[in-house]
């Protein structure tokens, strides 16, 4: 039902680690939980991790409800430990969608003043460091990166 790549160094020389899994809710908790473990692997601390999770659960819960209107999808996921720092990859090859093209929300306006939608993606932007889209080979590609990860108390350089 999914694919495993298992880690390799990139000609960067950051170590990647690629999976596969159907663009549904039910795997919803195992590709977070796979994108956890590497981030855990990198040496992110829990804060850092919450951070982590937070984005890629509301990246990848958009993905699984709009990207395929048709019928079932996959994602691909990959992850790069980076020098200080931490990447993930989410890839669909759904319907294009560039969610840093799609306006912010005025968070300043009451509440009954508000357009529906863009506070995930505001909330993605804040819990991460970067972000890149392209769209090529009829794949969304999003990029979510943290720099500057601090290693866990105790672990060597």
């Amino acid at each position: 039902m999914f694919h495993i790549q298992g880690g390799t160094r990139s000609g960067s020389g950051a170590v990647v680690a690629e999976r596969r899994f159907p663009a549904a809710m039910d795997f919803l908790s195992d590709s977070l939980a796979w994108i956890v473990s590497g981030g855990r692997k990198a040496g992110l601390r829990e804060d850092q991790l919450l951070r982590v999770e937070l984005a890629c659960e509301e990246v990848l819960t958009n993905v699984i409800r709009y990207a395929y209107p048709d019928g079932p999808g996959k994602i691909r996921i990959q992850t790069k430990q980076l020098d200080r720092g931490f990447e993930v990859q989410i890839s669909d090859n759904g319907v294009p969608f560039d969610p840093l093209q799609w306006k912010l929300p005025d968070t300043d306006a009451a509440i009954d003043k508000r357009k529906v939608g863009g506070l995930g993606i505001l909330m993605v932007r804040k819990m991460t460091d970067e972000l890149a889209y392209s769209r090529g080979d009829k794949w969304n590609v999003l990029v979510l990166r943290w720099h500057n990860i601090q290693q866990k108390e105790g672990d060597s350089e």
